[in-house]
């Protein structure tokens, strides 16, 4: 048997299907998310190749026939639970933004920036996952991660058209800064998540660069509105 590479069970056996009967009596969607979560732990550990099936279902306190009902092949389960990952920092953040009551626009971008480091923290094991999935399943990670900057992008240019009026110079801030100081932000927290720490350690470090990055955007934007002889304040209101 190979349990690295795929499961173990055949559709059809006898086994299979005492299996499946069993299952149907539980939650399909609750089985799921807590197969995707446990698999999230220990891929995060261990790596997409590094991980088998038998310690998966182990972990999960499974049978592996399981694992095969509910996810096609390992791959599929590991790039799901990676997704899942990114969903979870895009509902945590866009809740942040949301909360955001800043009154000028280097406040703003700056809470925006801590805040986007901030969501890659409290659940490391996502951020790790991505990085794995970066390393060991490049032609599915790279999608994702473009998908994910793409969704954070779109939060911030949302938040920040209730504060930038002039459709033309918010069109300059979106295309000017919006990508690279979202990027810049998402590769920060991911490298501070890598490194262990924890939301209170993590806290000042976010601070300190997203004051980095609001005063670099903002110089940015100003300088293009200036080339352009647009009308340019700090003041959104």
């Amino acid at each position: 048997m190979n349990h690295t590479n795929g499961w173990t069970e055949p559709v059809g056996t006898p086994e299979h299907a005492a299996v499946e009967r069993r299952v149907t009596r539980l939650s399909r969607v609750d089985r799921r998310e807590r197969l995707l979560e446990t698999a999230a732990g220990e891929f995060a550990c261990t790596g997409l190749r590094g991980t088998t099936t038998a310690a998966l279902a182990e972990r999960a306190g499974i049978s592996e026939p399981v694992l095969y009902i509910h996810f096609e092949n390992k791959d599929r389960l590991f790039k799901e639970a990676v997704e899942r990952g990114i969903e979870k920092r895009l509902r945590l953040l866009e809740a942040k933004l949301a909360g955001l009551s800043d009154n000028t626009l280097v406040d703003l971008v700056k809470s925006m920036a801590e805040a986007t480091v901030a969501v890659c923290i409290p659940d490391a094991t996502n951020a790790v996952l991505t990085a794995w999935a970066l390393l060991e399943s490049p032609e599915d990670a790279v999608e994702l991660h473009r998908k994910e900057v793409g969704s954070v992008c779109l939060l911030w240019e949302r938040r920040l058209a209730e504060c930038i009026p002039a459709p033309r110079s918010r069109g300059l801030f979106y295309m000017r800064v919006v990508p690279y100081a979202v990027q810049a932000c998402i590769a920060y927290g991911f490298w501070l998540a890598a490194l262990r720490h924890s939301p209170a350690t993590a806290a000042p470090l976010g601070h300190e660069f997203a004051e980095g990055i609001a005063l670099v955007a903002v110089t940015q934007v100003t300088a293009g509105v200036q080339r352009k002889g647009l009308p340019c304040s700090t003041n959104p209101q």
